[in-house]
């Protein structure tokens, strides 16, 4: 995940996180304290998703090459972590691969 990405959810669960305790602070009983726990919730988990997001990016690190972020296990769907250029030695030619077709039986 960049670091737009963690942002941005960040930024969402804050603004939510915000609603929620304006919402709360008109709200009497249980519907009050509910909603302050609701919201203290949903800022810790934006607090955990900042926190998690750049301990991951720190020890997974960023592929920043030419197909953008990503992509560095492999490309496409059946690539897996070696797939692509990976260093293996190329596939040995067919038997009889540059043999010229026998002469058919008359």
């Amino acid at each position: 995940m960049g670091w737009h990405q963690i942002v941005f959810h960040a930024t969402i669960l804050l603004v939510i996180g915000f609603f929620v305790a304006f919402a709360a602070q008109r709200a009497e009983g249980c519907l009050k304290r509910f909603g302050r726990y609701l919201a203290c919730w949903l800022y810790l988990l934006a607090a955990v998703s900042i926190v998690l997001g750049a301990v991951f990016t720190w020890y997974h690190g960023v592929n920043w090459g030419y197909y953008g972020y990503g992509h560095g296990y492999g490309y496409g769907m059946m690539g897996g972590y070696h797939g692509y250029g990976g260093n293996y030695p190329a596939p040995a030619p067919a038997p009889d691969a540059g043999a010229t077709p026998a002469e058919p039986p008359k």
